[in-house]
């Protein structure tokens, strides 16, 4: 997936920009540029994500942080979410830390 990303922010949207910007859509042509630097974002968080899951550190951490559940906005401090949330009941997979939502 990794593959298809980068190829996609360094590859497809530029030469559909190229193409554009040849047959005289210069909006376009910048619009597609603006996605391709947005698809390179999606591939470094996409990769981030992709190393703490083989790592086992999505879920896990070294010291104490902020565990927002994603089902009902309930808030969690430890170093691993709960296995349920106590306010809606989700599994401990609705869980994402504070960190991960600016990525």
């Amino acid at each position: 997936m990794e593959n298809l990303v980068k190829f996609e922010n360094e590859v497809i949207y530029l030469e559909l920009a190229e193409v554009a910007e040849i047959e005289g859509y210069e909006e376009i042509a910048k619009k597609l540029r603006a996605i391709a630097v947005s698809e390179k974002h999606h591939e470094e968080r996409f990769r981030i994500l992709l190393e703490r899951i083989e790592n086992g550190s999505f879920f896990k951490r070294d010291k104490e942080v902020e565990w927002i559940c994603l089902e009902c906005g309930y808030v969690h401090v430890d170093k691993e979410p709960p296995a349920l949330c106590p306010s809606c009941g989700h599994p401990s997979s609705y869980y994402v830390s504070r960190g991960m939502l600016s990525l």
